[in-house]
């Protein structure tokens, strides 16, 4: 992870970047989401600050609006550093994660957000270096803006596969999360709990699994969850995104005496999993899933 101040310091025309970029920030302002139009897709900005500075970044993914919530934590992970702000695309992860302390002095300082006004351009050259600001000029020059990186997308699925030996287990902590999915499984067992798509029958909707081709009744299916998670790991501190299944969120909701219903309340799953993290564990990791999980419960003062 860079820090902010780390960031400011990159000279992008000369100095070497990191191949995924990540930082770990807290959200102190977020504009309002502004429509695509033509050629141009649906953006946003924010200011985000952690200990040695703040910084304003452009978001080119409406998806991830809601991530972004003023006074939380946020992880940025592959994003594109430009020379005085960093930009979120489509091929950026974004995590929330709890909020920690920022400097008063980080905050006083911050940078404004895009679209807060100043009377002048004279007001804007006596800002700090690298302020992000706006105001009203005669525009002499218009220069292309660089495009964004191509959509990719991802699906993730539950995994089959024998399990390892037992041996010694690697440790690490969750620190952040992406994604919450609730979803209908199928309830054959040999299934292992396969998501199942929704197919119209006889003017009637249906879930389908594409494992077995069996159609059932929503109420006669079984409801599951996975989370995909950033994975900090013990001792060198390396990060991952890691996907967790129902039987090892159960863990750490009971580990922490959190209530085990797991419920198709996405918001709900969502606060419930940030009100135990950071989450210290105990794991096998199989293709970036986490299938054994030791939890450890924390210090008590």
């Amino acid at each position: 992870m860079l820090t902010i101040n780390e960031i400011k310091q990159i000279d992008v025309e000369k100095d070497d970047i990191p191949a995924t970029p990540s930082v770990k920030a807290v959200v102190l302002s977020k504009s309002q989401l502004e429509k695509g139009t033509g050629n141009t897709k649906p953006k946003f900005f924010a200011v985000i600050a952690d200990e040695t500075g703040s910084i304003s970044v452009t978001i080119y993914n409406d998806k991830d609006y809601d991530k972004f919530i003023v006074g939380f934590g946020v992880v940025l992970i592959n994003i594109l550093l430009k020379q005085s702000y960093v930009a979120v695309t489509s091929r950026s992860d974004v995590a929330i994660c709890k909020s920690f302390a920022i400097p008063d002095d980080v905050t006083k300082n911050a940078v404004s957000l895009p679209g807060q006004e100043v009377p002048s351009l004279k007001s804007a050259m006596l800002s700090p270096v690298k302020t992000i600001l706006s105001v009203k000029a005669k525009v002499v020059k218009v220069i292309n803006h660089d495009d964004t990186l191509d959509d990719v997308s991802s699906e993730e699925e539950d995994i089959n596969g024998d399990e390892p030996a037992n041996l010694e287990l690697p440790s690490g902590t969750l620190v952040a999360v992406f994604e919450v999915d609730p979803y209908l499984a199928c309830p054959r067992s040999a299934c292992n709990n396969k998501k199942l798509i929704t197919v119209l029958e006889k003017e009637k909707y249906l879930m389908q699994c594409k494992n077995c081709m069996s159609r059932y009744r929503g109420d006669n299916c079984n409801l599951y969850i996975r989370s995909t998670m950033l994975l900090k790991s013990n001792p060198d501190g390396e990060t991952k995104k890691v996907t967790i299944f129902k039987p090892n969120i159960l863990k750490m909701f009971e580990s922490r005496g959190v209530s085990s219903t797991i419920t198709a309340d996405k918001n709900e799953m969502f606060e419930n999993l940030l009100e135990i993290i950071p989450f210290d564990i105990k794991y096998t990791l199989i293709n970036n899933t986490i299938k054994e999980m030791v939890c450890k419960r924390p210090m008590v003062p």
